[in-house]
């Protein structure tokens, strides 16, 4: 098997175990024995877990900026339109795949993950920041935003939604056990949504970060769930 191959099978497998026993749960040794692979195969691709971890949030990243590229690349979009696609990108992912993304989410949001959350967000910020940052900047240029902060409040905004996902995060995971609860994560989503449009000076419902699009596919699969 070659190089690129096989460091793939091991970013699916630990994956997977990740989601599955939790990322500190899941030691080397165990990745090293499911692969069946020996212990010097593992250290050509990663030098430690951490470099695992990073490989990993890394290759998920990388699959999204190449649509955020060209969505600045385009000039037909105009500045509410590329940052509005930002979203989009997530919301149809989700409403999607609810089924995947509430398990995704019960499994991340432990203890047990706690580091691989941290090197997750810190990814996401350091990777989108720059997409966010320009179109900001050239909505408040064109006058379509209106706050004074246009060359920064893309890193800002994003940074705020990243520490409200862990508040979201801990909601979703626990929407099975109390699936009554799915009103408050609805209200949650919405001031969210609130707080976007209020900071670049927009009316409310310019930018759409899914809470209406997400709720109804979520609710009926917790629903389903909880009747089971």
């Amino acid at each position: 098997m070659d190089a690129p191959t096989r460091k793939t099978e091991l970013l699916d497998l630990a994956q997977r175990l990740f989601l599955q026993d939790g990322y500190d749960s899941t030691p080397i040794s165990r990745i090293i024995e499911e692969a069946g692979i020996a212990k010097g195969t593992f250290y050509h691709h990663f030098k430690s877990k951490a470099e695992l971890v990073e490989a990993l949030v890394e290759r998920q990243v990388q699959g999204l900026l190449p649509a955020y590229d060209a969505a600045l690349e385009r000039t037909d979009l105009s500045p509410v339109e590329q940052l509005q696609l930002f979203f989009d990108i997530s919301i149809v992912w989700k409403a999607n795949n609810v089924e995947l993304m509430v398990a995704t989410i019960q499994a991340l949001y432990t203890d047990d993950n706690l580091v691989l959350r941290k090197r997750m967000n810190e990814q996401n910020v350091k990777a989108f920041s720059p997409y966010l940052n320009e179109v900001v900047r050239r909505g408040a240029e064109a006058g379509v935003f209106h706050t004074p902060y246009g060359n920064r409040l893309g890193s800002f905004l994003l940074s705020m939604m990243v520490g409200l996902a862990e508040a979201q995060g801990q909601m979703v995971a626990g929407l099975l056990e109390h699936p009554d609860n799915i009103d408050a994560y609805a209200e949650f989503m919405e001031m969210v949504e609130h707080s976007i449009n209020r900071m670049l000076g927009l009316e409310d419902g310019t930018i759409s970060i899914g809470a209406r699009a997400i709720l109804e596919p979520l609710r009926a699969y917790v629903i389903a769930r909880s009747t089971q």
